[in-house]
């Protein structure tokens, strides 16, 4: 007689497994809300918390994929983490709850997965954004390993919805996302946008207005001293602080405030004179500027400087000098693989420092750092310069020793990347409204008008292009 065994119905899930699940979502909710957190810090002028001391987290998060997200969503990156690791979270515990068939909850198993799957692509696209852009985030690393412990574990340790494929948590995975969107909506929107971004459009509003209403008492209509500087009291520079000041944004104001008092703080040191300045070489402030052709703040300097110079030219002088990031022609640095076009490109703008379109040259080289080879930092430069001049110019001693000087002259002040900026002698900010207000204040960082900023922050490092 034979005998029929019915077959088992699957093992039910292991509520361990699932409870393992949820506390994975739970640690990125909460992971991802202390970046968020760390996000406004940095904005705001203080220093981010860097998970194992090492991280340029400021600079990716300012990079341009990262502000292009928060301004096409109103989310900042994090924000997404933040919704991501909440809905991850509510389909764990509604799976490890037995809710299967309750409202947007039916289905979590599948949800759970088509979740698990957008984390693992989304790490990667990140991944690859910050290869891209140069940067290492260590507090986004542990993002980046609690985003694929989930998925690991909802492929490979959550039994297989009873459907096949991920089509039945569609619309539980995307009813939750658009709910948790909702929610974030608001404060993403509060958090400060890109701090470079938002400075440069507020010094480039300034420079507006300054064109229409130049200063009418300015250092260019001033009378010089005996040491042909002109008097810090002009009252056009100082009158039109105040307006400045009362238009920037809250948060502007206040990493304004934070770089301020990081300026008072720092020492003076002895300074070379202006090599070949642009601006007004009597005026009462000298910006000293060290940069790699190559970095990014560099170039979100030059386009600060480029509002400055068509604003204010009769306020400020502008030393331009080099520090590029390259062992082969910086003493400072350790060699490391083959030359690149950084020290190339800081020895063309020592041959065009003569030239009347130098400006513009640098500009140039900035706008085209993602493609630059030997060649076509060449051909750029010559459209400045004639050939044979610069031929003669790049194989100069002369032209090698600046370079070296330039060198030595940053290295009185320490730098651990670029840019490097200086006011009047002092280590300053890149940060575009500090340095169109020391402008107004004709140098002086004690001006009354500074007493209306909120009290600074923590003191940030200054933003800057690492090797």
């Amino acid at each position: 007689m034979s005998q029929h065994r019915k077959t088992p119905d699957p093992p039910r899930d292991d509520r361990r497994t699932l409870m393992v699940l949820a506390l994975l979502a739970a640690a990125s909710t909460a992971w991802a809300g202390f970046l968020w957190r760390q996000l406004i810090v940095s904005r705001s002028g203080g220093e981010p918390f860097c998970a194992f001391g090492v991280s340029d987290c400021a600079r990716l998060w300012d990079g341009a994929f990262a502000t292009w997200v928060h301004h096409a969503s109103g989310l900042p990156v994090a924000g997404w983490g933040v919704a991501w690791s909440a809905v991850a979270t509510v389909l764990a515990l509604a799976a490890w709850l037995g809710l299967e068939h309750l409202g947007p909850l039916r289905a979590p198993r599948a949800a759970i997965r088509v979740t698990a799957l957008v984390g693992i692509l989304t790490t990667g696209l990140l991944l690859a954004v910050s290869a891209l852009e140069g940067t290492f985030c260590s507090n986004c690393a542990i993002t980046y390993v609690l985003a694929f412990a989930y998925g690991a574990v909802a492929f490979f340790g959550v039994r297989a919805p009873k459907k096949a494929g991920l089509e039945p948590g569609l619309w539980s995975a995307g009813a939750l996302a658009l709910a948790a969107y909702a929610v974030l909506l608001y404060p993403g929107l509060k958090t400060p946008r890109n701090r470079a971004d938002a400075g440069r459009a507020a010094v480039a509003q300034a420079a507006e207005s300054l064109r229409r209403a130049p200063l009418a008492q300015g250092a260019g209509g001033a009378q010089a001293g005996p040491d042909g500087t002109v008097p810090s009291s002009s009252a056009g520079a100082t009158g039109a602080l105040p307006a400045f000041l009362a238009d920037l944004p809250e948060d502007l104001r206040q990493a304004l405030s934070t770089t301020l008092a990081m300026y008072r703080s720092a020492p003076s040191r002895p300074t070379d004179p202006p090599r070949a300045s642009l601006g007004n070489a009597r005026a009462p402030v000298v910006i000293t500027e060290f940069v790699d052709t190559l970095c990014s703040h560099c170039a979100d300097l030059h386009g600060v400087m480029r509002y400055l110079l068509e604003s204010v030219p009769e306020q400020f002088a502008l030393d331009a000098r080099h520090f590029p990031l390259d062992g082969h022609c910086n003493p400072r640095l350790p060699v490391r693989g083959a030359e690149t076009v950084r020290c190339l490109a800081a020895r063309v703008q020592i041959c065009a420092e003569n030239a009347p379109r130098r400006f513009e040259l640098a500009g140039e080289l900035f706008e085209n750092q993602e493609h630059l080879d030997t060649d076509a930092v060449l051909e750029i430069a010559s459209r400045y310069l004639d050939q044979m001049s610069l031929d003669a110019c790049l194989t100069d001693p002369r032209t090698e020793q600046k370079l070296l000087d330039d060198i030595a002259f940053a290295g009185r002040f320490n730098p651990t990347g670029t840019p490097l900026v200086l006011v009047n002698g002092r280590q300053a900010s890149a940060f575009g409204p500090f340095l169109l207000a020391m402008i107004l204040a004709n140098g002086d960082a004690e001006q009354p008008a500074f007493d209306t900023l909120p009290p600074p922050g923590s003191l940030p490092r200054p933003a800057s292009h690492r090797r």
